[in-house]
Order: C-alpha cells, then sequence, then structure tokens
C-alpha cells in the first residue's frame, strides 16, 4: 500500500493488515486504536463497566495500569454484556465490542464487527498518519515547555478542540511544518489518544 492508497482507503480491514505487517504499528497503537473505534459508539454504552473498561485499556497502553487492572475491568464487562442479554440490540452489541478493544491490540477479530463505523479510517490516519511511510522530525526547539504541557493536557484530557491551539503555539516555538501543522487544524479533525501529531510530541510510539 502506498501513502496515496492510505489516505485514500476506506476499508479499515486492508489498513490494518498494512499496518500490521512489516512492523509498521506497534501494540500501544492498535490497541489505542481499537478504544477509540469504541469511544465513537460511547453514548451507546450505558453501563459505566463497558466505558471503565476502555479507560483502564487506553492507560494499559500507556503503561498506567498492571495486567491484573486490565484483567478485572475485563471480567466486568463481560458481566455488564451478559447482564445485558435481551436488552437494547445496539447497546448490547457497543458493549459486547468494547471486549475485543480491551482483550488485546485492536481486538485483532475483525469479524466482531470492530471497524464497522465508517470513521475508522480517519482513526487510522489520525493515529499512524505518514510515519508508516516516511519519518518525520520535529526539531527540539518545537518542544518548547509550553508546548509540551498544551500537548500533555490535550491528551490526558482529551482537549480535541484545543488541537489548533497548539498549532499557534507550535507555530511560536518555530514550527514550519506544513503536515503536522494541518492536521492539527484540520476543520472538524477526528483525534484519539494515540494521535500521531501529539505522539511526536510528547515521544510517544
Amino acid at each position: 500500500m502506498t501513502e496515496g492508497e492510505f489516505f485514500r482507503c476506506t476499508d479499515p480491514i486492508s489498513m490494518l493488515a498494512f499496518l500490521r505487517s512489516g512492523g509498521r504499528a506497534t501494540a500501544r497503537k492498535l490497541r489505542l486504536f481499537g478504544c477509540g473505534a469504541r469511544r465513537l459508539t460511547w453514548p451507546l454504552l450505558t453501563d459505566r463497566r463497558s466505558r471503565d473498561a476502555i479507560a483502564v485499556s487506553e492507560r494499559f497502553a500507556d503503561g498506567l495500569a498492571t495486567e491484573q487492572e486490565l484483567a478485572a475491568a475485563q471480567a466486568a464487562a463481560y458481566a455488564a454484556v451478559d447482564e445485558m442479554d435481551g436488552g437494547a440490540e445496539a447497546e448490547h452489541v457497543a458493549a459486547a465490542q468494547v471486549l475485543w478493544a480491551v482483550a488485546s491490540e485492536a481486538g485483532r477479530n475483525e469479524q466482531a464487527g470492530l471497524w464497522a463505523e465508517r470513521q475508522a479510517p480517519v482513526l487510522l490516519r489520525d493515529l499512524f498518519g505518514p510515519l508508516p511511510f516516511r519519518p518525520l522530525k520535529i526539531d527540539s526547539t518545537w518542544r518548547a515547555p509550553a508546548v509540551v504541557a498544551l500537548a500533555a493536557a490535550i491528551y490526558e484530557e482529551r482537549r480535541w478542540g484545543d488541537t489548533p491551539v497548539l498549532a499557534d503555539a507550535l507555530e511560536e516555538a518555530g514550527a514550519d511544518d506544513a503536515e503536522l501543522l494541518g492536521h492539527l487544524r484540520e476543520p472538524g479533525g477526528l483525534h484519539v489518544r494515540g494521535c500521531w501529531c501529539l505522539d511526536l510530541l510528547l515521544g510517544k510510539s
């Protein structure tokens, strides 16, 4: 898959197959994709245990939760699904799909319907951007304390509406990479934890 094909692709399964080949995707990125996809159906996750499982899985991806905590959250999410049996179909399906996002890196079971959302390809492009095809260097001077602090706050608090503000701060620090700034300023852009721009600024992979 070429870079142009990746940015035009509407089939997330093909995109995932490409990213998994040749070590182009880390376990962290794949897990955060699964979690990000589930956050697209957040209103359907009416049981707190399903939401908590996603939050723990995200923390696990960043090394902030233990395997024991992840297993406990997964067990609670299973219980939530069992108790919903016979309830509203859409909510039951959404809760069941949480289990795939929590169980492993991105769930790995496409047959479960985890990637059914039309926004899934957009999520993958937000997570990986051009990095599977070419490196993008960040000048150390761009990582001014104010820039890093703002990027960390956006990441931790999911303040995605502040990404254009981050772009402005980057420019003030001397950043001139049009691709980086453009992604942060994209009107209506969809961002999740693991966004390639934030990862570059925060030293994550």
